[in-house]
């Protein structure tokens, strides 16, 4: 089984690893190996050059919404690229584009929300990976003249869930510019 990292993002290293030497304890082997993004990016262009593991960090998406994922993630338009690295059979791809394309033409929220409960389902029931971590951020601001209400909220024990690629959007944010040195 070869698992493959970003050499970019050394902590993938770790949990390669950690994967690595559990899995050893009950007779798996697993090669870990070390590439640039380039060259992931070429490697997950065809089923065969795939590797098994792959790590995948969301980092963006295209439009706020939870089908931006799913989309990215699993519908055929993303086959071969870093984003969707399943290769599903054509029957099953099938299947998860028509469930992704009804979900995302859905405009009413409960009902849009009870279709991606199932599709998730679905996506777990096929085994096609392995959510093992969440790797945390942290990111540094000075609070005494930058007012942040996630931070606030994390600070304050809420827990917050930022989406991807939004971390660094700072329209919330205000700057108290007489504060400020």
């Amino acid at each position: 089984v070869e698992f493959a990292w970003v050499s970019e993002v050394p902590d993938l290293e770790k949990v390669a690893l950690l994967l690595q030497s559990n899995a050893s304890e009950i007779g798996i082997k697993i090669e870990v190996t070390k590439n640039p993004w380039l060259t992931m990016v070429a490697i997950t262009a065809s089923a065969e050059s795939t590797p098994h593991i792959f790590t995948e960090i969301k980092t963006s998406i295209p439009y706020p919404e939870a089908g931006a994922l799913l989309e990215g993630g699993y519908h055929s338009t993303g086959r071969g690229t870093f984003a969707n690295v399943h290769w599903f059979t054509d029957e099953i791809q099938r299947e998860l584009d028509q469930l992704i394309e009804e979900t995302l033409s859905t405009a009413d929220n409960i009902e849009r929300y009870a279709k991606y409960s199932a599709m998730t389902k679905r996506i777990i029931d096929l085994a096609s990976d392995i959510w093992a971590v969440e790797i945390p951020q942290r990111h540094a601001y000075h609070a005494d003249y930058v007012v942040w209400p996630d931070a606030d909220a994390a600070k304050a024990g809420q827990k917050i869930h930022i989406m991807p690629g939004q971390r660094m959007y700072f329209k919330d944010m205000k700057f108290v510019l007489e504060k400020m040195p």
